[in-house]
């Protein structure tokens, strides 16, 4: 520091970070040095101490975005604008010198004195990452595709610039409220992250862009830079240029504007009307229809932007972002010129005499001042408009405690200047037709012809074919029957009303009881009587407040065996307002055999097979809390009770309603159903006294189970809390294979939700998967491997802590199994062998149990094997490039031992198409540089140099040269011993060393032309 000038230092603790990687560190620290651009940090150099490395970078004295926004209050979005399009400037220049910064955020953006902002920290997260259990950058905002560890690109960066924006707009980036594990879960399976609901219309679409999900559908930060929102902020820039101090100035003024300001609104809000109104009677002179230049340009402006983006805001709501970023080249310029009036809109909405404080003011806006002189604007062009309110208004302040007053005179002026009477000829009154209508009808008969005349004589049934037992019982005993069960029911209701009137005795409506339950068993048609005789409404007030058990069973009884021969008469209950009545003996303080027949009823109500609205009924007439009645007690006491009850909600959940079934599903949780259905699931589980209705009990429940845990997350959440979540692990054991596959799709369904993740961990679910997977031979076996490896996988992406457990219980040899087959569940277990080697701790690599389970099973041949199939190739070679850097660390024997290894890597580099070439060359550095036995392969192979060649002549992305020019000076420093005598190779280098000495004079990026000198020089330094 021998210059004085004030620096910032960046300290790195380089506790787990491998030798080797070191190396590649402090060689992009020195080419960054090189790089030169307003919007970005300059680095100045390093310095390295045993524990530690410290970048030594340009001082932003301002402090962060992210540190303002703390001291000062949200942006607003003309400042986001502002700032964005700075940083839009230093993304381009980086990418353009094919650097991926890797980790953008409010914290990373810096800010100067002049109000200028720069980034910082880029390039260098993947380096210090790419041996510890961190993924590079910050989780919040990360890109899907470098949380899949697919690699990170520069769409990488445009993904993190819109949750940046989101950052500063409302104080925290997107899921902050979730664990950093979550958050990731999140951004990963959510189709975009939730977007500021006041954000307008042409920023909502600049962060559609952003967001994106393919990275390759995904805009590049030189085409935002003809976003409407950019082009109109950085003219606004230009017609107010913010000069020296002036950002950091507005800002620390708004901290005392602020108070004057909310002093001053509470001032206008107590002002009167006439106070207010005042000076805004000059203003009218003009229509009040036509609004001010100002505002009408406003208006204007606003128009324009709904019409450039109503049809693109709907087909955003109704396709995911896949579909809406897709675009040629071309469109781009279409886009810039087709959206001059979004520039414009967003371009006059600001005047020339615009003032910046507002834009940190929270609490405060001009809504209340402007609002006030409307009201009081519109109130007085009324007046003078109206003569009639000026009346109304007067008599309203003179006489307010008389009440209004107006004058019978003007009142008829009204009514007669109104009176339109006059002006309509009315039809011709029109006689009467009653008279005339009934001596027509008295005479109907006479006027028609003596034909139609009926002839009296004649039989009207002479052709109607009836036999003999048409006849029967007419005159006889049935007759008899018929009217002595009319008078047991007549009886019946009236001994019910006296009972309720205390009357009669319990004993007396007892037997009566009895008696039309005898009627009812032998005649089941008598049941229709009691609708006759109008006794349904005396039943449900006697059970409403009926507290004698045997009585109340009897009544429940008679009920059940009435709905049983006439299901109408269940609809009547309901319908007078019955089933609370019955409901209520579904208490635990009544009688299981009490109980019993208030399971029976709602069985068959819920169950009803004629009207599948009943289930509906049910709970519209409040139901529920008389199932998880039914469903609380103990099992083993009320084991036909709760077999009833689960029968009926299985039903209820299989019947289509009104509702969703999310809120069907809170609606039942909030009620507690939650542990009594899980516990009645195990008791049912092992009920071996009845094992076909406990087994039917069984697969209800499940079913039930399984449509809860397809609600949304917050049902899953609530799946996840207590012990339910535990029961149903631990079930696992006991089931039979049939309700195994079911109970496993519920809980693949719970492990989608990232916040039950830890809940399934802790009830144990990782060791009884892994069990699962290795039960060959059982039936259904290739469902229930199905179905657990989806959750082995749930569980273990993205959690050190979960793949070490899994790996400890055993699951290596079934994941390398699926790796070797083509099987289509090996897109599930790939990730998990390959994450496995990814994040083991540098200074813990000697006893890592993984990294031991790891070697046992010779994991690096599944790696190797990998290399084969191009749509794994990328996950394959990041793979071993863990584990060579993990191996070196250990110094016990070489990364890669076996010649054949180097080779199929060689191999896959040489038919890696360009497209995913970029997607290697980091890993692949890693590798060379650690392996001795792979450098040398690559180096004294002639395809591998021909491919470099071709490659850096047709790469048209800056970072994939500049990626090259490393790699080829990692593997340039071996020089051709042993090979001397190969043509081919000395021909190979020859036509690389003249591409890389074009491209140190002509290459427009700074770093690939200050590499290919590196490399240029160490070709002639070998001759």
């Amino acid at each position: 520091m021998t210059t004085g000038e004030v620096v910032a230092v960046k300290q790195i603790r380089t506790k787990n970070i491998i030798a080797s990687d070191m190396t590649l560190i402090m060689a992009e620290i020195d080419l960054l040095k090189e790089l030169h651009h307003p919007n970005i940090v300059k680095y100045l150099g390093f310095s390295k101490t045993p524990s530690s490395l410290n970048i030594i970078m340009e001082y932003c004295e301002n402090g962060s975005l992210s540190s303002i926004s703390r001291k000062f209050g949200k942006f607003t979005e003309k400042l986001v604008a502002f700032y964005t399009t700075q940083v839009l400037d230093g993304l381009v220049y980086l990418h353009e010198q094919g650097v991926i910064h890797r980790d953008i955020k409010g914290p990373n953006i810096l800010t100067t004195k002049d109000g200028h902002v720069k980034l910082a920290d880029f390039g260098i997260a993947s380096k210090v990452n790419a041996t510890s259990t961190a993924v590079a950058g910050s989780p919040y905002w990360m890109a899907p595709e470098v949380i899949e560890l697919s690699g990170a690109t520069t769409a990488s960066d445009v993904w993190s610039l819109g949750c940046t924006i989101i950052e500063l707009l409302k104080g925290h980036p997107p899921y902050h409220d979730l664990a950093p594990m979550s958050a990731l879960f999140r951004i990963v399976h959510d189709e975009y992250p939730p977007i500021p609901d006041r954000a307008s219309p042409v920023l909502r679409h600049f962060l559609m862009e952003c967001f994106q999900k393919d990275p390759n559908l995904r805009i590049s930060a030189r085409r935002l830079l003809l976003h409407p929102l950019i082009v109109a902020a950085r003219e606004n820039s230009m017609k107010k240029p913010i000069g020296v101090g002036g950002a950091y100035l507005i800002l620390s003024r708004n901290a005392g504007v602020r108070d004057l300001l909310i002093n001053a609104r509470r001032r206008l809000t107590t002002l009167g009307n006439s106070q207010v109104s005042k000076p805004i009677r000059e203003t009218q002179s003009h229509d009040p229809s036509e609004p001010s230049g100002k505002e009408a340009s406003s208006r204007r402006n606003y128009g324009q932007i709904g019409q450039g983006h109503t049809a693109e805001k709907s087909a955003k709501a109704k396709t995911s972002p896949s579909t809406v970023s897709t675009r040629d080249t071309s469109r781009s310029v279409r886009a810039a010129s087709g959206s001059l009036s979004l520039v414009a809109a967003a371009a006059e909405a600001d005047s020339d005499n615009e003032v910046w404080d507002d834009d940190f003011v929270e609490g405060f806006n001009d809504t209340v001042v402007t609002r006030a002189s409307q009201r009081g604007e519109a109130k007085q062009e009324q007046q003078q408009q109206d003569p009639l309110l000026d009346q109304r208004q007067g008599g309203l302040s003179e006489s307010s405690a008389k009440g209004p007053t107006i004058d019978a005179s003007f009142i008829e002026d009204i009514v007669s200047e109104h009176n339109y009477t006059n002006e309509f000829e009315l039809p011709e009154e029109r006689p009467s037709l009653l008279a005339s209508d009934v001596v027509r009808t008295t005479n109907f008969e006479d006027e028609l012809p003596l034909s139609q005349v009926e002839d009296d004589e004649q039989d009207p049934f002479a052709n109607l074919m009836l036999d003999d037992s048409a006849f029967a019982g007419i005159g006889g005993s049935d007759n008899d029957n018929a009217g002595h069960h009319s008078s047991v029911l007549e009886s019946f209701v009236a001994q019910v009303k006296a009972f309720r009137q205390h009357k009669k005795p319990p004993s007396t409506l007892s037997l009566a009881c009895d008696t039309v339950m005898d009627v009812v068993k032998t005649y089941p048609s008598v049941s229709k009587l009691i609708m006759t005789h109008h006794g349904i409404v005396p039943v449900i007030r006697l059970l409403q407040t009926l507290e004698d058990a045997e009585l109340a069973r009897k009544l429940l009884v008679l009920l059940n065996q009435c709905i049983l021969s006439s299901p109408e008469i269940r609809e009547a209950i309901c319908l007078l307002g019955g089933l609370s009545s019955v409901l209520r003996f579904a208490n635990i303080r009544f009688p299981l055999i009490v109980r019993a027949e208030v399971a029976v009823f709602v069985q068959d109500m819920c169950c009803s097979a004629t009207d599948l609205n009943m289930p509906k009924m049910f709970l519209f007439c409040g139901g529920l809390p008389a199932l998880i009645y039914m469903l609380s007690g103990d099992y083993w006491e009320n084991r036909k009770v709760v077999w009833a009850a689960s029968e009926a909600l299985a039903s209820i959940f299989a019947v289509q309603t009104s509702a969703s079934r999310t809120d069907l599903c809170l609606l039942f949780a909030h009620h507690g159903l939650l542990p009594h259905l899980a516990n009645i699931f195990r008791s049912a589980n092992s009920d071996r006294n009845e094992p076909i209705a406990s087994s039917t009990c069984v697969a209800k429940i499940l079913n039930v189970f399984l449509a809860i845990s397809l609600a949304d997350s917050s049902v899953r959440e609530l799946l996840a809390q207590g012990n339910c979540l535990r029961v149903l692990v631990a079930e696992l054991r006991n089931v039979d294979p049939e309700r195994l596959v079911v109970l496993l799709k519920c809980l693949k369904n719970v492990s989608m939700c990232g916040e039950a993740l830890s809940a399934l961990d802790k009830a144990g679910a990782i060791p009884l998967v892994c069990n699962l997977l290795a039960r060959h031979g059982m039936p259904l076996f290739t469902d229930v491997q199905n179905q657990s490896l989806n959750i082995l996988y749930n569980l273990c992406r993205l959690n050190r802590a979960r793949q070490q457990s899994a790996a400890i219980n055993g699951c290596i040899p079934h994941l390398q199994c699926f790796v070797q087959s083509n099987s289509p569940l090996r897109q599930f277990a790939l990730p998990i062998l390959c994450d496995l080697v990814n994040g083991i701790a540098a200074t813990n690599v000697p006893v890592d149990p993984v990294w031991t389970l790891l070697k046992r099973w010779r994991v690096i041949e599944s790696y190797v094997a990998l290399l084969k199939d191009p749509a794994w190739i990328v996950l394959a070679v990041e793979a071993i490039a863990s584990w060579v850097s993990t191996s070196s660390a250990c110094s016990a024997s070489p990364p890669l031992p076996q010649p054949i290894h180097s080779q199929s890597l060689a191999t896959a580099f040489n038919s890696a198409p360009i497209s995913t070439l970029a997607n290697l060359l980091l890993p692949l550095q890693r590798i060379l540089v650690s392996s001795p036995l792979t450098r040398f392969e690559f180096s004294n192979s002639a395809p591998v140099h021909d491919k470099i060649t071709r490659a850096l002549l047709s790469a048209s992305s800056a970072g994939v040269r500049l990626n090259l020019l490393l790699m080829l000076f990692v593997i340039g420093v071996d020089g051709e011993a042993g090979h001397a005598g190969d043509k081919r190779l000395r021909d190979a280098r020859r036509r690389l060393r003249e591409v890389v000495g074009k491209l140190c004079q002509e290459d427009p990026a700074v770093l690939v032309r200050e590499q290919a000198r590196k490399c240029f020089d160490a070709f002639g330094a070998r001759g």
